[in-house]
């Protein structure tokens, strides 16, 4: 499995950490286990880590459905999403942030996971 998925029990966040490569299928299988993790935890912070990833095969079309999906979770959620070094990703995780946010999610761009661990904890 090209990704990891946990949960922080004292920060009440959801975490995703992508490695190697990617496709489409990883992302939903990953996406569905973290949104049942999330409301099994009743948890509306998620930090999705890209930054180990070597190679997504995701179209900009692609990004947007996901996107678009995570529009249609009820519960507002916090997104922190922390980039890879891989500039064609980067793109799309950019434009997917931005779909997510203009549908109504509270979304973050980090460098760092420690970046986003601090943004997801100032949340109440």
């Amino acid at each position: 499995m090209p990704f990891k998925i946990v949960f922080l029990e004292n920060d009440g966040i959801v975490h995703v950490t992508y490695s190697g490569t990617v496709t489409k299928d990883n992302h939903y299988s990953a996406l569905k286990e973290a949104l049942e993790l999330c409301a099994e935890k009743k948890s509306t912070k998620l930090l999705v880590d890209f930054s180990k990833l070597n190679e997504a095969k995701l179209s900009t079309l692609d990004a947007f459905s996901l996107a678009e999906h995570i529009s249609t979770i009820k519960p507002v959620m916090h997104i922190a999403h922390v980039y890879t070094k891989q500039r064609k990703y980067h793109e799309n995780i950019k434009f997917a942030s931005s779909v997510e946010t203009n549908r109504g999610k509270i979304t973050g761009e980090f460098k760092s996971v420690k970046d986003a661990l601090t943004w997801l904890r100032s949340i109440g």
